[in-house]
């Protein structure tokens, strides 16, 4: 295949993939979401969410579109659908111009039918495409500095890169962590020279803390008096040292925690080719890759050691290009038989097929909790429902069964491949047949376990499909002219009924109200408060049971106090249910 051949195919696939992206743009909004829909809903003139410590750059976009179209929730999606183009460009063209056209071509692919870019193309979080492009611009820009003939382009792009840099931890601090990377990558290549080095990332470095701290300054334009409660670098409710401790799966402050979430966003298919550069790079010591091996290697020791709670599945996601890339450059340098072509097609579409059928037949339906989880496989029971969501989404999940035979067999074959891999090397051998049959198993498990979870998704065709049950309780409230106010266990839901909702709803008297879903062991506050105002107001409750709220949640206890109005349901399971609370029909 020529060249300008396989340019061809990359560009209809590409437009292939975001069409079919397009089909989820009107996906209901999930909780997190909701809480920038509020902030899209009252940010200033500037851009400033002035009680909810959102980032100005990110709401500023929204402002055009904002006024050309109203407050619609396709609207807020074009942003992220926009920027996973330009960030899917990105990946290509930074690729081709230091790896070479081939390397950019399966990079791309990689990218497009990887499960987080897809995702990060339809979820309105700052921690999806547009922090991956700060953090793309920031390493084409590095990259291209270090290339540059004469200091006037060295300059340019540096200021560029700065720019980038500045933009990046505007939008979410935990993306200092690159500053590490880049400047690790910088002391091995001038072999620790620190003079160096700090002529070589002076500029870069300077600009973008210019930038924050411009940022800062006119966040105090804005609004002087109050500025510190909704500028983030201040307005962490517990603090640095309370928010950002080891928790979950932690030991002397070392989290395994992001790690864990790390390996199940990125997938055995990104995650597996960063394994398999990193042991290239230690027997070949070759440091073309260098800069990639470091971008994700300190994210995770950042993760791991330093910053260990908090949306950790979201916080590695900005490092899944660097896997895209070292996925392209390995899957550019091999060769294929024709049997072991048709070998990877085969089983592709055979565990495809595979995943979709045992996803379909009934499997236990359980909290999104991991001590239920534990309990269950301690039982010997695979066959339960893991939900692939966080606090921004996505809303649906699979039969852990698949996760549990995806890791295990692409992990194993991938494994089994780098030892026999090495035994060759040592030995001075080329590599057997046998070996390459691993590697396409690897390959062909983990590109199917994407395909699946982009389809389920996307278009839910054997999994519950919460989002479209979510509108209908949404419709079914309107249609039915029921009664304020609106109790929910669903956030994400709360900005349909009150584009105001993130302010009222923590005032008694408001007309959207929350209710803890998943919190068996707290919530007593916010309970009673939701029963105080039923007794005294009435009002209409929406439960959405999904993931399957524990049996001893407070939401149970509080729908007690009214009657069934309705219930939802999707592939015939219970997904969702709507109360009417009568005020003289209700007591604490």
């Amino acid at each position: 295949m020529t060249i300008n051949r396989r340019l061809l195919l990359l560009i209809l696939f590409t437009l292939l993939i975001f069409v079919i992206r397009f089909m989820n743009i009107n996906e209901a909004l999930y909780d997190d979401e909701a809480n920038f829909a509020y902030s899209l809903t009252v940010m200033d003139a500037l851009g400033f969410n002035h009680d909810f410590p959102s980032p100005q750059p990110f709401n500023l976009l929204f402002k055009p579109l904002i006024f050309l179209f109203g407050l619609e929730v396709w609207v807020f999606r074009l942003i992220p659908l926009f920027f996973g183009v330009v960030n899917t460009f990105l990946v290509y063209l930074f690729t081709a111009r230091n790896f070479g056209r081939r390397e950019a071509f399966f990079a791309t692919i990689l990218m497009l039918i990887g499960f987080y870019p897809t995702l990060a193309s339809l979820q309105l979080d700052v921690e999806g495409n547009f922090v991956l492009f700060s953090f793309l611009l920031l390493m084409f820009s590095y990259v291209e500095a270090e290339k540059a003939e004469n200091n006037k382009k060295k300059n340019i792009w540096r200021i560029v890169g700065g720019l980038s840099l500045g933009l990046a931890v505007i939008l979410k601090y935990n993306a200092v962590y690159i500053v590490g990377a880049i400047t690790l990558h910088s002391l091995i290549l001038k072999r620790g020279d620190i003079k160096a080095v700090f002529e070589d990332l002076f500029l870069l470095y300077g600009v973008g803390f210019v930038l924050f701290i411009t940022h800062l300054g006119l966040a105090f334009v804005a609004s002087s008096g109050d500025w510190l409660n909704y500028t983030p670098l201040f307005s962490w409710y517990n603090g640095f040292e309370n928010a950002y401790q080891a928790k979950e799966i932690a030991l002397y402050g070392v989290s395994l925690l992001g790690i864990i979430m790390f390996a199940l966003w990125a997938t055995p298919l990104l995650l597996g080719f960063y394994f398999l550069s990193f042991f290239h790079l230690i027997q070949r010591r070759n440091k073309r890759e260098l800069l990639l091996i470091l971008w994700i290697t300190v994210a995770i020791l950042f993760y791991t050691f330093f910053m260990t709670s908090g949306s950790l599945d979201r916080y590695f996601m900005n490092t899944i290009p660097a896997m895209a890339i070292l996925g392209g450059i390995f899957l550019s340098s091999l060769s294929f038989s024709r049997t072991e072509k048709w070998y990877g097609v085969t089983l592709t579409f055979f565990s495809l097929f595979f995943f979709f059928l045992l996803n379909s037949i009934p499997f236990k339906y359980i909290p999104r909790l991991p001590n239920i989880y534990f309990q269950e496989l301690q039982k010997g029971n695979s066959h339960f429902l893991f939900s692939y969501t966080s606090a921004s989404g996505p809303t649906f999940g699979i039969n852990f069964t698949i996760l549990l035979l995806v890791f295990l067999i692409a992990y194993s074959s991938l494994f089994l491949y780098i030892i026999l891999n090495w035994w060759s090397s040592w030995k001075r051998r080329a590599i057997k047949s046998e070996g390459t049959y691993l590697f396409v198993t690897f390959l062909a498990v983990s590109i199917a376990f994407n395909l699946f979870l982009v389809t389920e998704y996307v278009v839910h065709p054997t999994g519950v499909d919460v989002s479209t049950v979510k509108e209908e309780m949404i419709n079914y409230v309107f249609n039915e002219k029921l009664a304020y106010p609106i109790y929910t266990t669903d956030s994400g839901m709360m900005w349909y009924f009150n584009h105001q909702h993130w302010a009222e709803s923590k005032k008694p008297d408001g007309n959207v109200l929350g209710i803890p879903d998943y919190e068996t062991e707290e919530g007593d506050d916010v309970s009673e408060v939701t029963l105080r105002s039923i007794q005294r107001r009435g009002g209409t409750i929406l439960l959405v049971n999904w993931p399957p709220i524990p049996e001893e949640s407070h939401a149970w206890q509080i729908v007690k106090h009214c009657r069934l109005e309705r219930e939802f349901f999707s592939k015939g399971q219970l997904v969702g249910a709507i109360y009417a609370c009568d005020v003289q029909n209700n007591s604490i």
